[in-house]
């Protein structure tokens, strides 16, 4: 369990390139973490259709129910995370989460933000959609074989 001392945003282009949320969470042992919601070819159901919410009131909330010295961890995060996707927006929630996992640790041991290190070489995380696949693919995304998937790896050694 860790404690969130502080959150910020930035915009950052999207593979789309349209401005997105990118979510940065310090914790109060000074590790950083950051996240942003990637956007697949066709917008899913867990995806926004459009820029939802304000960061900074997202901002305000999070930092007014989550800074107060409380310890959470990544399960108690996406809770309130869940909780709040009708203000947050789901794009930004799952950026929050994101953040939160890189920063708390969540990857494995010296991968990614959530190590705390500061060097460079850092192989970027491989993120993987697969997208409605099946017959139907690209004509009619409700009569597809399966609905679309967002894989992202756990580690940044490509290898693994």
């Amino acid at each position: 369990m860790v404690i969130i001392k502080s959150v910020s945003c930035r915009k950052i282009l999207n593979s789309h390139v349209k401005f997105t949320n990118e979510f940065i969470i310090e914790l109060k042992d000074g590790r950083r973490g950051s996240g942003g919601a990637p956007q697949g070819e066709t917008i899913s159901l867990y995806e926004d259709r459009g820029d939802s919410a304000d960061s900074r009131n997202i901002i305000q909330a999070v930092e007014r129910d989550m800074c107060k010295g409380i310890s959470v961890d990544q399960e108690g995060f996406d809770a309130y995370l869940q909780e709040r996707i009708p203000m947050f927006g789901r794009n930004n929630a799952y950026a929050l989460s994101l953040a939160f996992f890189s920063a708390s640790g969540g990857r494995e041991e010296g991968a990614g933000t959530g190590g705390g290190e500061t060097g460079a070489g850092i192989f970027p995380s491989i993120c993987l959609n697969i997208l409605n696949g099946g017959n139907h693919a690209y004509t009619n995304p409700v009569l597809s074989d399966f609905p679309e998937y967002l894989l992202v790896s756990r580690s940044h050694d490509p290898e693994k």
